[in-house]
C-alpha cells in the first residue's frame, strides 16, 4: 500500500512589487499625518506672503496703510483701512489737514471718508479760513451739543465737509472730488 504524505500547506502571500510586504500599523499612520502637516503649513505660508503683497500694492495705490482693503468691480472701487496719512488720490485742489492724526479712510465712487483724532475747535476753523481764502464757499454750517460742522464747495463741484465731536478731539472729513449730479443740500 501507498503511504499517505502528511504535509501541512500553508497560504502563500502575494509579494508586492518591490518583493516585500507594505507597511501597515502606526508607521504607515505618522507618515500620513506629517505630509498633511506639511502641506498645511506651506499653504499657510503662501498665504501669509500672498497677502503681505497685496497689502503693499494696496497701499501704494491708496496710500492706505495698516489693514488696508479694497474691491473693484468695473469702475466702482472701495478701498479702506487704517492709514496715517492724507491719502494721496485727494486732488491737490482740496487743500490737506494736517492737523490731529488720521486713523482711517475709505474711498468710494469718488468720495473720501477720513477719520482723525486730537482736533480741536480752532483746528476746524483754521481749515474753514484756509478753504475760504483758497475759493471756497462755505454753504452750510452748525453747532449743536458740542458737534461743529461746515460744508464747502469750490467752483469745480467739489465739496468738503467736516464733522468735529469737541469732547472726544475726533473729526470725520467728507470729500466729494467729482460732482456726481443733484444738488446741494443745506440746513433749514
Amino acid at each position: 500500500m501507498a503511504e499517505e504524505s502528511s504535509q501541512v500547506k500553508t497560504p502563500e502571500t502575494p509579494p508586492t512589487s518591490s518583493g516585500s510586504a507594505a507597511p501597515t500599523g502606526p508607521l504607515r499612520g505618522n507618515k500620513v499625518v506629517l505630509i498633511i502637516v506639511i502641506v498645511v503649513v506651506v499653504l499657510a505660508v503662501l498665504s501669509f506672503v500672498g497677502w503681505y503683497f497685496a497689502k503693499r500694492a494696496i497701499s501704494k495705490v491708496t496710500g492706505v496703510t495698516g489693514n488696508a482693503y479694497s474691491y473693484t468691480s468695473g469702475t466702482d472701487t472701495i478701498s479702506a483701512g487704517e492709514s496715517t496719512v492724507w491719502p494721496k488720490d485727494i486732488p491737490s485742489t482740496i487743500p490737506k489737514f494736517d492737523k490731529g492724526t488720521i486713523k482711517g479712510s475709505a474711498y468710494i465712487d469718488k468720495t473720501w471718508t477720513i477719520t482723525i483724532e486730537g482736533v480741536t475747535a480752532a483746528d476746524l476753523e483754521a481749515y474753514k479760513q484756509t478753504l475760504k481764502s483758497g475759493g471756497w464757499t462755505i454753504s452750510g454750517e452748525a453747532d449743536v451739543s458740542g458737534i461743529k460742522t461746515f460744508i464747502a464747495e469750490n467752483s469745480a463741484g467739489q465739496q468738503v465737509s467736516f464733522s468735529l465731536t469737541e469732547g472726544d478731539k475726533a473729526a470725520i472729513i467728507g470729500i466729494v472730488t467729482e460732482k456726481t449730479g443733484g444738488g446741494t443740500a443745506t440746513p433749514d
